[in-house]
Parts: structure tokens; C-alpha cells; sequence
């Protein structure tokens, strides 16, 4: 109960209103792929992308 009363009054004080720790699971699943795809074009330049690859070091495994 405690959690909850101070999660209301953080989401009151940021002007979100006590409530709307109701809404934001519904806000979320109604984001698409669309929305997500739009926005992404605003901030992501592909020219300026760098690719990092993870993984196991295999050009040692391949000397061997």
C-alpha cells in the first residue's frame, strides 16, 4: 500500500496525475511497430551506425 500511495504522489508531483499508473500499460501495448519505425527515422542515421559483432572468437579456433 505504501508503494502504491508513493507511486500515485511521484506521478501527481510530475504532473501526470495520481492515476495514471492506470493507463500506462494500455499506453504501452498500443504502441506499433509503425510508431516505433517513425520515430526511429527521426534519431537513427544508418550512414553513421557502427556494428559490433559478439560472440566467440572462432579466427583462433580456425588457426588451430
Amino acid at each position: 500500500n505504501d508503494a502504491f500511495g508513493y507511486h500515485c504522489a511521484l506521478d501527481e508531483l510530475y504532473g501526470l496525475g495520481f492515476r495514471a499508473g492506470d493507463t500506462y500499460a494500455q499506453c504501452i501495448t498500443n504502441v506499433t511497430a509503425a510508431d516505433v519505425q517513425r520515430v526511429a527515422q527521426g534519431y537513427l542515421d544508418p550512414e553513421g551506425r557502427t556494428e559490433v559483432i559478439v560472440g566467440p572468437d572462432v579466427s583462433k579456433r580456425l588457426q588451430a
